[in-house]
């Protein structure tokens, strides 16, 4: 039983540091003499360049280095998986307000581009606002210009080195 406001655990030669305990403070584990890890008051702390290893080949790593955060699945077999329970959904986003990505349980994914959503899956298919370009190679093949007055598209454009137009439809075509 080890009792004291504060308790620091040596190696035998007692020059190195392994673990360090204060009351009401922080928990401290080091590796090789250097702080590795830290309790606080908002939780586990990890230094810069520091990863967070989970499975026997620590397969699933979490970390952040001066390039950015990582999620990373290091594993040569199985996949990542992101779960949700089935109310709640999935978001990505730019600060605490601004859309990028929704996945909704059962309903739409969604994609914005600068907080405005540009893109949605329905139940039918697909909804897009703004215009489409398909392309291949990098060269657009197809586009839907958007006319600026809502659904409709008001120029309907086709680049296929010079091949016909088919347009078909199960009732009239008006141009």
């Amino acid at each position: 039983l080890l009792c004291g406001t504060r308790v620091n655990l040596f190696n035998s030669a007692r020059n190195e540091t392994l673990l360090s305990a204060q009351e009401n403070g922080p928990v401290q584990l080091f590796f090789n003499a250097v702080k590795k890890a830290e309790t606080s008051a908002n939780g586990f702390d990890l230094p810069d360049n520091s990863k967070l290893q989970l499975g026997d080949s620590q397969d699933l790593q979490i970390y952040h280095d001066a390039n950015g955060s990582f999620i990373s699945h290091a594993a040569t077999s199985g996949k990542l998986f992101i779960q949700t329970n089935s109310g709640s959904g999935i978001e990505i986003n730019k600060g605490v307000s601004e859309n990028i990505a929704k996945f909704i349980p059962d309903g739409s994914v969604e994609l914005y581009h600068d907080a405005v959503k540009k893109f949605e899956t329905t139940s039918n298919g697909v909804t897009v606002s703004g215009d489409l370009l398909v392309s291949k190679d990098g060269n657009t093949s197809f586009s839907l210009l958007d006319s600026g007055h809502g659904f409709s598209a008001s120029q309907i454009k086709l680049s296929n080195g010079g091949r016909d137009l088919d347009i078909k439809a199960p009732k009239d075509i008006r141009l």
